[in-house]
């Protein structure tokens, strides 16, 4: 079968899609079950560490459904691939999407478990997701919905898989994904059409988390289904209970230094004099150099916070720079990290330890080293 071009855009922008999420899959099990873990020090001082228990029932599971996934798209597409076509691209996956787990490529278990979901049927249907979950929408009014409209459902079971042109609009986007999933358009705001995109726009997934998804890039909006169809609007500002994001969890787990954006305290110290501080507040140079990595972690995690927000409203590193010239965490900054800031494509506590890291020459992709450098400081009384 001969693909058309915009089919053959069409699989590839809903692979990535697809590796993007198991990104995230193996970065949330990483986190519970850690290739590395710390046994402690050794009598010099040293950190012992030691490879740490998996769960293969569940890595084995994120990547049948990263499996499952692909199959979908192609098979969408009009094409029937093989589950031997579809393992190759499970075993690239295993070696190139970080997290990597390549001990996976050479397991005779794995490509027996892979394959044996691609061949059967029930368990691709058990694999593959029937609905999103209404419950993880932070911007739809259920009060607003109407009990009797008729597509109320067509949110939570629609999924879509499409590409918007460069020079669109979220308004565009709302559109196109309104009319894949058969949900006419009652009533839009006009503070869709701005931003105006400069690059097109891949979407692949269910409609209702789509449009929350966009509603997350304004501010107190929120949407609901009339017996019309869709409405979006600007309402008044309230502070409904919403589910932590990644980055809460993160500060949960690591912490952080204030709850104030540094753009606001005319009382910070700058990083240079913090550090040359905190170096002076300890004889020992283990803890010195832990206590120095800790504080710049939380300096750069304020910073970051600041531009995952201004983000939305000032898209280019220039703009950015020019609003906030202050940061301290421009230093450390190149010029690819700078324009992934731009495009919001990051996550504060993450991004802020791969930069300390990157300052101090900390090798590894071990996130728990944070926890225990700040574990160590509070035993001494420095934290």
């Amino acid at each position: 079968m001969v693909l058309t071009l915009e089919a053959r855009k069409r699989i590839e922008d809903g692979r990535w899609n697809a590796m993007s999420e198991l990104e995230s899959l193996l970065f949330t099990y990483g986190l519970e079950y850690p290739k590395v873990v710390h046994k402690g020090t050794d009598p010099q001082g040293w950190d012992v560490s030691d490879w740490g228990p998996q769960n293969a029932e569940r890595l084995y599971g994120i990547y049948a459904s990263y499996a499952v996934t692909i199959c979908d798209q192609r098979r969408k597409e009009g094409l029937s691939p093989t589950p031997q076509e579809l393992l190759a691209d499970v075993l690239l996956a295993c070696e190139n999407v970080r997290p990597s787990h390549p001990e996976l490529v050479n397991s005779s278990d794995f490509r027996t478990h892979i394959l044996e979901v691609l061949k059967d049927e029930k368990e691709l249907a058990n694999l593959r997701p029937r609905q999103c979950d209404p419950l993880f929408w932070r911007h739809f009014s259920c009060e607003k919905t109407s009990k009797t409209s008729r597509f109320r459902d067509y949110s939570v079971n629609k999924f879509v898989s499409l590409s918007v042109p460069a020079g669109c609009t979220n308004r565009d986007v709302v559109e196109r994904i309104a009319e894949e999933s058969d949900i006419p358009l009652d009533s839009l705001p006009d503070d869709l059409n701005l931003p105006v995109f400069s690059r097109g726009r891949a979407i692949f997934g269910f409609a209702g988390d789509e449009f929350d998804q966009i509603a997350d890039n304004y501010d107190n909006i929120q949407w609901w289904l009339s017996d019309g169809g869709l409405n979006m609007a600007i309402v008044s500002p309230s502070r409904p209970p919403s589910i932590p994001t990644f980055d809460d969890l993160m500060q949960d787990i690591h912490g952080s230094s204030g709850s104030g954006g540094p753009e606001s305290d005319p009382a910070r110290v700058p990083l240079p004099a913090l550090l040359r501080e905190a170096e002076g507040r300890t004889a020992d140079p283990k803890l010195r150099k832990k206590l120095v990595a800790v504080l710049q972690y939380q300096r750069y995690f304020e910073d970051l916070r600041v531009l995952k927000a201004a983000c939305k409203r000032y898209q280019t590193p220039a703009l950015l720079e020019q609003q906030f010239p202050n940061l301290d965490v421009w230093a450390p900054l190149d010029d690819a990290d700078k324009a992934d800031i731009a495009k919001g494509n990051f996550q504060p506590g993450l991004f802020a330890w791969s930069l300390v890291k990157r300052v101090i020459g900390l090798s590894g992709h071990h996130n728990r080293t944070l926890k225990n450098y700040r574990s160590a400081l509070r035993k001494a009384g420095l934290l």
